[in-house]
């Protein structure tokens, strides 16, 4: 929904018009929580996005899981990434040449 009018706290009881203090909320909503700055797909990951060893028990009794190695796949997927950027003129040319945000250039998270 990218308009909040169509929303169902837009629609006021009568169904005429449009409610004032939830317009003013979610356009304050919209303008504080949207506009973020996110790191790009290509940017170097946080270490919490992948998997680490845990460890139960105690001493001679402990156990710990095996990470799965996600991290090298996340690096596959941003070289794949890069390249795709160098070399495919469509993804590397911007603005007003080509895609409005470049390889580089896109976020993590989706944005409206």
């Amino acid at each position: 929904v990218y308009n909040p009018v169509y929303t169902p706290m837009c629609v006021p009881e009568d169904g005429v018009g449009v409610p004032v203090a939830s317009f003013a909320f979610n356009v304050a909503a919209y303008r504080g929580f949207v506009f973020l700055e996110r790191s790009t797909l290509l940017d170097a990951p946080p270490e919490f996005w992948f998997d680490t060893p845990e460890c139960t028990g105690m001493l001679w009794w402990q156990n710990c899981t095996q990470p799965v190695d996600d991290r090298q796949c996340f690096q596959d997927f941003q070289a794949a990434l890069a390249k795709l950027g160098a070399e495919d003129k469509a993804f590397s040319d911007c603005d007003q040449t080509g895609f409005y945000s470049c390889v580089e250039r896109v976020e993590t998270a989706v944005s409206s």
